[in-house]
C-alpha cells in the first residue's frame, strides 16, 4: 500500500462526511421552517391532499394529467403523483411536502455528480457533489413545495443516461434501455413544468 492510498481514502471519507452533513443540514433546516405555504405551493398541496383522500384532484378530476392551480397555472401529474405518494408516507404538512422537493433536489445533485464522474472520474464527481450541495439557488428551490423542483431531477437523469451511452460500451439491449431512459427522462422533464 502506497502513502497516497491512505491519503486518498481520508479525502474520500472527508468528502462523504461533508456531503452527508450538508444533506442532513438541508433537511434539518426544513424542520425548523415555520412559515406557511406560499401561494405557489398551496395548489400542489391541496391537489396532493385531495388525491390522497379521494383519488381526485381538488377540482374533482380523477387521474389528472394536469390540475389547475391558483393564479392560472397548472400542476402536472409528473410532479403531483410522486408528491402524493410521498404524502401518503410522510403526511401532507408544509414541512413534509417541502421535504419532497428537498429529496428530489438532493437526488438530482447526486445523479448529476455521478454523470460528471462518468465523463471525468471520481474527482470531478466529488467536486460536483459538494458544489451542488452548497449552491444557494438549489437551496431555495429545494425548500419550496412546487413542481419546478422535480425538473432538475429528470434532466439530471437524462444527462446520466446520455453520459453512460456516450462514455461506456454496452450490449445492444442495454443501449436500447438507456435510450428509452434518456427519451423518457427528457419528455417527462418537458412535461413536468410547463415553462420547461
Amino acid at each position: 500500500m502506497t502513502q497516497a492510498q491512505p491519503l486518498q481514502r481520508k479525502v474520500w471519507t472527508a468528502v462523504l462526511f461533508i456531503a452527508a452533513a450538508l444533506i442532513v443540514l438541508r433537511f434539518g433546516l426544513l424542520l425548523h421552517a415555520t412559515n406557511p405555504l406560499y401561494i405557489d405551493e398551496i395548489g400542489s398541496a391541496v391537489h396532493a391532499s385531495s388525491l390522497l383522500a379521494t383519488g381526485h384532484d381538488f377540482a374533482g378530476q380523477a387521474w389528472p394529467l394536469m390540475s389547475k392551480s391558483f393564479g392560472g397555472g397548472y400542476t402536472t401529474g409528473v410532479y403531483l403523483y410522486p408528491l402524493t405518494a410521498w404524502a401518503s408516507i410522510f403526511g401532507d404538512s408544509a414541512q413534509a411536502l417541502r421535504a419532497f422537493s428537498e429529496f428530489v433536489t438532493v437526488l438530482a445533485i447526486i445523479i448529476l455528480a455521478w454523470a460528471g464522474g462518468v465523463w471525468h472520474g471520481k474527482r470531478l464527481a466529488a467536486i460536483m457533489l459538494l458544489v451542488g450541495l452548497t449552491l444557494p439557488w438549489n437551496w431555495v428551490g429545494g425548500t419550496m413545495a412546487w413542481d419546478p423542483a422535480i425538473t432538475p431531477l429528470l434532466i439530471a437523469l437524462g444527462f446520466l443516461f446520455f453520459s453512460l451511452l456516450a462514455r461506456r460500451s454496452y450490449s445492444t439491449q442495454n443501449q436500447i434501455l438507456l435510450l428509452i431512459g434518456l427519451t423518457v427522462s427528457f419528455v417527462l422533464a418537458a412535461y413536468s413544468y410547463l415553462p420547461t
